[in-house]
Parts: C-alpha cells; sequence; structure tokens
C-alpha cells in the first residue's frame, strides 16, 4: 500500500523538472534571436572640413654675440717642471723732459759773531742845579726859640718832568721839622730825572735836610 502511493508522487516531480528544463530553453532561444534582431550595424560616418592656412612662425630675433669671457688657468695642483719665467716689462720713460741741471752747491753761512749787548747808559735823578735855593725849608719859629737843631732825611718820588709826586719821612731828629720839609719838597724841588739811554724814567731819592741856628 505505501509502494503504489510513492510513485505516482516520484512521477509527478520528474514531470515538472523536464517542464522547467524546457521552459528555460524556450526563453534561452527567445532571448538570443531578439537581440540578434535588435542589433543594428552603424557604419562610421567621415566628416571633413578644409585644412587651416598655416601660419609661418615669426623669425626669431637675432642672439646677441657672446661676451668673451677668459678665465683663469685650470691648476692641476702640480707646479710646471721648468716653468717659464715672467716677461719683465720695460719701464715707462715717463714725459720727455729736458734733465735739470745740477744745483751748485750752496756755500755754508757764516753767522757774524754775535755781540755782546752794550749796557744801558744809566743816570740817576739828582737836584736840578738851577732850583738849589728852593731844597732849604723854613725854619721852624718854635724851634728857633727854642734854639734847636736837627735834621730830616725824606724819600721822594720823582717824575718824568724832574717834579716830585711823592714824598714820605724816613727819619727826623724833632718832629717839629718834619712838616716844613715835606711841605718844601712836594712845592718847590725839583731835580733832573732819571734816564736810561736818555730816556727819562720815574725813580725814588732819599734826601737829608739840615736845620741849624746861626752862631
Amino acid at each position: 500500500m505505501a509502494y503504489a502511493d510513492t510513485k505516482p508522487f516520484a512521477r509527478k516531480q520528474g514531470m515538472a523538472l523536464a517542464v522547467t528544463i524546457n521552459a528555460a530553453g524556450v526563453l534561452a532561444a527567445i532571448l538570443t534571436t531578439t537581440i540578434i534582431k535588435d542589433e543594428t550595424v552603424f557604419e562610421p560616418t567621415i566628416v571633413t572640413f578644409p585644412a587651416a592656412e598655416e601660419t609661418p612662425p615669426p623669425p626669431k630675433p637675432r642672439s646677441q654675440p657672446d661676451k668673451l669671457v677668459i678665465l683663469p688657468p685650470i691648476t692641476t695642483g702640480r707646479p710646471d717642471i721648468n716653468p717659464l719665467p715672467p716677461t719683465p716689462m720695460p719701464p715707462d720713460p715717463g714725459p720727455l723732459v729736458p734733465p735739470t741741471p745740477p744745483t751748485p752747491p750752496i756755500a755754508p753761512l757764516i753767522e757774524p759773531p754775535i755781540q755782546p749787548l752794550a749796557a744801558p747808559i744809566v743816570r740817576d735823578a739828582k737836584p736840578d742845579p738851577r732850583y738849589a735855593a728852593n731844597l732849604q725849608p723854613d725854619y721852624p719859629e718854635s724851634a728857633i726859640r727854642r734854639e734847636l737843631s736837627g735834621k730830616v732825611t725824606v724819600r721822594v718820588k720823582i717824575g718824568l718832568d724832574g717834579r716830585v709826586i711823592d714824598a714820605r719821612l724816613v727819619s727826623a731828629t724833632d718832629e717839629v721839622f718834619v712838616d716844613n720839609t715835606l711841605r718844601q719838597a712836594l712845592r718847590k724841588w725839583r731835580f733832573l730825572p732819571f734816564t736810561r739811554d736818555g730816556k727819562a724814567e720815574e725813580s725814588w731819592r732819599e734826601m737829608t735836610v739840615r736845620f741849624e741856628l746861626p752862631a
């Protein structure tokens, strides 16, 4: 009973498989035919254009001549076996100038011996003899009454004209004689001035005046 049910089932499977295989073959044939029929063959189309006129290239600019470059000699680091000495250049004669005659020797300069300077001629100041009577001052009356005698020494400065421009007391035996002596010197004394090589100069000189009563 079991055997009778299995066999029809197997036969149905075989038929289904056969149908499927046939259907696949038919479908492949249809597709192949359709592709062949629809395939279109295109021929290439050649399109021609007129040839463009060729413009000649512009002339190349004329190249400048290369400057001559002098390269230094290449030294190999090995000295030459027999180096040639450099050629000496002739000296520059310079401008053609006639030779200068030799300078005659200069005679030695003989200087005269130096003469010693002469000593200046000096003359001291002294009383002018024309005014000798004016040297004695007046006798003070108080000294006469007291019967006093004495002397006065003064130092006077004599100017260029011989006049006394300053008088100073040096010593006196009594003061009673001082005022009259200084007053007389400034007012009436005259001198021959001090000279050096004939030129008058100011100078100082001491003078002594004596006061004596008559016997």
